[in-house]
């Protein structure tokens, strides 16, 4: 069920950041930035997209850059912290941005506080390229919190969503690899392995699902081959 409404999801966005040249191979960046979001989202009580009420969100972000002849390296950092999150109906029992307005947690369920990326290339020759990225989301504490809201009121009387297991709440980390051939300037080949670790934990590799949040999939370890011809 839909409803029709003619009200709009608004979203005002602040961000100042400030970058840095440090030397000809370094550079330097950071910001900050503050959202204020009039939600319009789904309702699990009604099974429908209403107004749902006010977030508000800050964060931090640092990143670096550091260039060479022989490779290129970049990282990231970001911080992201829910600051509020108010219902305009009370009778809205579930919801998939946060448990707070119920009383469990200030945090959002489907986002780490924290997230860290690093990806690098190392220029082997003029021909071949070897790269890597690694995504680390840290944890979700406001999966965790949604979890137990759902365990002690909306699953009250009913089978609980948990057997004691914490691991969707942990972390999550992705890491791709690649070996890229440049033939010429109008072909390119490149071989990349993505989710890597997954070969060596499975659940390093997890996805999260919305409402079941103590429940996840994995991403499966993969390879893959790209060819790339310019005419």
């Amino acid at each position: 069920t839909r409803d029709e409404t003619d009200e709009t999801e608004t979203l005002d966005n602040f961000e100042l950041r400030y970058n840095r040249q440090v030397t000809d191979k370094l550079s330097l960046g950071g910001s900050g930035f503050y959202t204020f979001l009039d939600v319009i989202a789904y309702d699990g009580g009604s099974q429908a997209n209403i107004p749902l009420g006010d977030l508000e969100v800050w964060g931090l972000e640092f990143e670096a850059e550091y260039k060479s002849d022989k490779y290129k390296l970049l990282f990231s950092h970001g911080w992201t912290e829910m600051q509020s999150f108010e219902l305009e109906n009370d009778s809205v029992s579930s919801q998939v941005i946060s448990a707070s307005p119920y009383g469990y947690g200030d945090d959002l369920a489907h986002w780490a506080n924290h997230i860290s990326k690093i990806y690098g290339e190392y220029y082997i020759n003029p021909k071949w390229t070897a790269m890597a990225s690694v995504v680390y989301y840290w944890e979700y504490p406001g999966a965790e919190d949604y979890a137990e809201y759902n365990n002690e009121v909306l699953m009250a009387d009913n089978i609980t969503r948990t057997e004691g297991s914490d691991q969707a709440f942990e972390e999550s980390i992705f890491m791709n690899l690649g070996l890229e051939y440049k033939y010429s300037n109008q072909l390119r080949l490149q071989l990349q392995a993505h989710n890597v670790l997954g070969w060596l934990d499975e659940d390093l590799n997890k996805r999260n699902y919305m409402f079941l949040m103590d429940t996840y999939r994995n991403e499966a370890p993969s390879v893959s081959l790209t060819v790339e011809y310019k005419f």
